[in-house]
């Protein structure tokens, strides 16, 4: 059993209390992660109503991107609400079954987000590589699948294999990866080493062929607008993926392949790398605009409510 930061007669009855820090660093803190949070919420919700109120964008491909806006969104709701109750608190007051739910929802966010890149990664990887559309049908499918992985494995810990407990220096409930080495390990192995692998060798085979210039014969009767435009869609993908990688590589190293072995890092290198997480919610809102021309005309066009004319795009599938 793990002795650490937290022990277990604290765990069961919902003792926490986080690492002191002063007022204006417990004020810029929860200004940071306030910050995250709102930006994060009006980002994605602007989101989900250019493509509410597009038809023309919702092709299979920008399923997967509405789905990451409404995880993006829970995240600011859940997961960064409660980051700021765990900084203005300096600790945690709700007792265990709210740590339970926190630290559900901490893993729920992580695991949709990681598994709907790989599914875009894979998708991609069908419809340049092997030449095979993608339906409405095989990405909702997928999509039904992402959330039932990601609900059962946020579960595991609730249901004793290993647990939540409160971070003092994240100042908020995450899986325990001290408390016993298999857990952490099954979520090295199932959700960072098998997503990365398979997502960068999609990516990198994608791009073997565009470099070989092989798209010529992608599809004799395809025209040729149509395959530059899945060419640049996917590399707008990759970008998505990359802005990923930046915000939850520091972290994932972190927690998992270095913290479960006992090694600590400082109090602001965690809490930093919790809130770099947190902000990639904020970032894929603002991502979208600058990468994809046709949503950028779609927002400005709804912030100035004006009818501007917007060409047809070829499909994306």
């Amino acid at each position: 059993m793990y002795h650490g930061q937290s022990n277990y007669s604290d765990y069961i009855n919902g003792n926490y209390s986080g690492v002191p820090i002063s007022e204006v660093e417990q004020t810029l803190r929860a200004a940071a992660y306030t910050f995250t949070a709102l930006t994060g919420l009006i980002g994605n919700t602007i989101v989900l109503i250019i493509f509410y109120q597009s038809p023309s964008l919702r092709v299979p491909v920008n399923y997967h991107l509405i789905n990451i806006a409404i995880v993006d969104i829970i995240t600011c709701l859940s997961r960064q609400i409660f980051n700021i109750i765990g900084v203005v608190t300096n600790g945690w007051p709700y007792g265990k079954d709210w740590c339970d739910i926190n630290g559900f929802m901490q893993t729920l966010c992580y695991l949709l987000t990681v598994m709907s890149l790989l599914a875009i990664a894979v998708s991609r990887y069908m419809v340049i590589v092997h030449r095979r559309s993608v339906s409405h049908k095989q990405v909702c499918i997928t999509i039904i699948i992402i959330w039932i992985y990601s609900l059962v494995h946020s579960l595991l810990p609730i249901i004793k294999w290993n647990r939540y407990f409160y971070h003092k220096k994240e100042f908020a409930c995450v899986p325990d990866y001290k408390y016993e080495l298999t857990y952490p390990l099954f979520c090295v192995i199932a959700d960072f080493l098998i997503p990365q692998i398979i997502i960068n060798y999609c990516y990198l085979k994608i791009y073997l062929i565009a470099r070989n210039n092989s798209l010529k014969v992608f599809n004799k009767s395809a025209r040729l607008d149509k395959i530059r435009y899945n060419v640049k869609l996917t590399r707008n993908m990759f970008y998505v993926f990359l802005a990923f990688l930046i915000c939850y590589i520091p972290y994932s190293i972190s927690m998992l392949f270095i913290s479960p072995f006992g090694i600590e890092f400082p109090a602001w290198y965690i809490w930093f790398c919790g809130w770099l997480v947190n902000l990639n919610s904020s970032i894929n809102p603002i991502l979208y605009y600058f990468i994809f021309r046709r949503f950028r005309q779609l927002y400005i066009a709804m912030l100035c409510k004006c009818n501007c004319k917007i060409a047809p795009e070829v499909s994306l599938r």
